[in-house]
């Protein structure tokens, strides 16, 4: 697998953090994705980050506290650009249709990360746990659906947090993942990006 390259690596790469730290989540970051987290050792993550294994434990309890950070500063840049600019559509069919597009590319751009925080979730209770707190966590997402329903006078007005996580990012991450992890290239992308869509339409409308 190449190496991950995305825009959260650049957002760790200029994150405000001591370089030692910095260069523990990177090197975990890229061995995580070339051969998963179970069979990565703290100690491969030190050889390749270049510093000894009792740093990673100065900044981090385990191998486990070290993914939910990596888990979270990731879901905290998904969630701060989650519908940036939801005003700059003259129309709510405008908005879902930028949106789709732009949170697909995020999701490739970010595959695997996205797969390893996948395969985490399903197979440990305890990171599932620590996930599910952060993502619960809704101010955020309150405030796009407040200005989507000041905007959009056709906007679902039953649109809620749970409602826009649970029927925008299962559609939008389930498509990624399959064409992603079978390297699937529709014959009709156009048109499997057209039913997306109006799952998506379904959720921000409403009918």
């Amino acid at each position: 697998m190449a190496e991950v390259r995305s825009e959260y690596e650049k957002a760790l790469m200029e994150a405000t953090m001591p370089a030692g730290k910095r260069k523990v989540l990177l090197a975990a970051l890229q061995l995580f994705a070339k051969q998963g987290f179970d069979r990565t050792t703290t100690a491969e993550i030190a050889k390749e980050a270049g510093v000894s294994e009792g740093l990673i434990y100065k900044y981090f309890k385990s191998k486990d506290s070290l993914l939910e950070e990596l888990s979270k500063s990731f879901y905290d840049q998904f969630r701060n650009t989650f519908l940036e600019g939801v005003g700059e559509y003259a129309t709510l069919d405008e908005l879902v249709t930028a949106f789709m597009r732009d949170r697909l590319n995020f999701a490739r751009e970010n595959f695997a990360l996205i797969r390893i925080i996948g395969q985490e979730v399903f197979m440990n209770p305890s990171f599932r746990t620590a996930i599910a707190n952060v993502v619960v966590n809704n101010g955020h997402i309150n405030k796009y659906i407040a200005e989507i329903k000041a905007k959009y006078p056709d906007a679902n007005p039953d649109l809620n947090p749970e409602l826009l996580l649970r029927g925008v990012l299962g559609p939008l991450f389930s498509y990624a993942l399959i064409t992603n992890l079978f390297h699937l290239k529709s014959d009709d992308e156009d048109g499997s990006l057209t039913n997306l869509h109006r799952q998506l339409m379904l959720v921000f409308k409403g009918k």
